[in-house]
């Protein structure tokens, strides 16, 4: 007898499961995601150096000056038109001292008799908002509904941070009195990274040997601000994860609708777990959200195709040809055309890869493992779910006509 696709789906289970296995065992083990600036916080810092140059070079000189943990790349410089990999990208991390800090500011404060604190993240947005001083994004604001000496508060806080080792690039206290029923003190903190002290040990030995070294840019990520995009990517991933499955479970079934989300699940685990087997190459940064949300369409899409070619022989067939069969035939009339579909933008996604740069590539990367993916669960787990769910729900029913 011949052997269908669907006597295999055991199989086409535990190899995705093995991977996902495999991949928290990796995270396990210390060799997981590797997360960028935009979820740890931290800087980023670019120079052109105008001719080719050995990242070793660049990792020596941080590591003789104890900066281990920064991650060296090459980046195209966009100056020339060429695309060469002339440009220096640094990326380091941010201590989160945030909280240390806010519990010696408010010892400062109550000895100033000063309580009741009101804390604000100075997110770029809001110093943008209330016209701040641009240097004060990613720190924290400090108020108190009182009137206080600001310069004896100012020089408490900084003796604090200096004497526990906090690092800041901006201590500012004032006195708001303008409105006498509505007196406030305020402290401003802005915490400081490594990209101050990385610059100055950087360019001053990399200009004697490259001399035309030059800085371009630098980036920042407060630990506020990449909380807040971990809460808004896992808030815009489970949003469109319900409404596709609302939509799914409306135009065809319930069960439908749960095979599907069963398979988008599946496609960003993959990603994930490539992401964490080629941790060393690539960074999980705010491309990867985009690129899993873009999967999420791009597979929901290979979905509804063969849940049609379904629902249109289960109204024709009715009860009298097995589930597991109608999912047989529907993906078989289905392949030819998905198989076509998917192709046609792998070539596309592939000649990216291959000639982009490098922050393509990571867009890329996973973009191509969310394509296979997704053709991988439409095709292979998303019919036959569906067809164990409808087997169930038939067996209740027909118990039920019995009874």
């Amino acid at each position: 007898m011949k052997k269908k696709f669907t006597d295999y789906t055991k199989l086409f289970m535990l190899i995705p499961a093995a991977l996902v296995l495999a991949a928290l065992i990796l995270n396990l083990a210390g060799h997981g995601l590797n997360l960028g600036i935009d979820f740890t916080g931290g800087s980023l810092l670019e120079y052109a150096v105008g001719e080719e140059f050995n990242t070793e070079d660049v990792v020596d000189i941080l590591r003789r000056h104890g900066y281990t943990d920064a991650q060296v790349a090459k980046a195209a410089s966009g100056d020339d038109g060429t695309g060469a990999m002339t440009n220096l990208q640094i990326r380091l991390s941010l201590t989160d001292l945030s909280d240390d800090m806010k519990k010696l500011v408010k010892q400062a404060a109550e000895a100033e008799g000063l309580t009741d604190e009101t804390i604000t993240n100075l997110t770029a947005a809001y110093v943008s908002e209330n016209e701040l001083d641009s240097s004060y994004s990613g720190g924290y604001l400090f108020s108190w509904k009182k009137l206080a000496d600001s310069d004896k508060l100012q020089d408490a806080v900084k003796d604090a941070l200096d004497e526990n080792r906090i690092p800041y690039t901006v201590v500012k206290a004032e006195e708001l009195d303008n409105d006498a029923e509505n007196p406030e003190t305020r402290v401003i903190v802005v915490l400081n990274d490594q990209s101050s002290a990385v610059r100055s040990v950087l360019e001053a030995e990399m200009s004697s040997r490259y001399p035309n070294f030059t800085y371009v840019s630098i980036e920042h990520a407060g630990a506020v601000s990449s909380a807040d995009l971990v809460r808004n990517a896992l808030l815009s991933l489970a949003i469109a994860l319900a409404l596709m499955l609302v939509y799914i479970g409306f135009r065809f079934d319930l069960y439908s609708g749960v095979a599907a989300l069963f398979g988008l699940v599946h496609d960003v685990l993959m990603m994930l777990a490539f992401m964490t087997f080629f941790h060393s190459l690539y960074q999980v940064s705010s491309s990867f959200i985009a690129a899993i949300l873009t999967i999420v369409g791009y597979s929901i899409n290979n979905t509804i195709i063969i849940f049609d070619r379904i629902r249109e022989t289960k109204k024709r067939v009715g009860m009298s040809v097995p589930n597991k069969e109608i999912v047989e035939n529907s993906v078989r009339a289905s392949l030819s055309r998905t198989i076509n579909t998917t192709l046609t933008t792998l070539f596309t996604l592939v000649a990216l890869y291959v000639l982009g740069v490098a922050s393509i590539r990571e867009f890329t990367f996973p973009l191509i493992v969310g394509m296979l993916a997704g053709s991988y669960s439409s095709n292979l787990l998303n019919g036959p779910v569906w067809a164990s769910l409808m087997d169930k729900a038939e067996a209740r029913e027909k118990q039920k006509a019995k009874a």
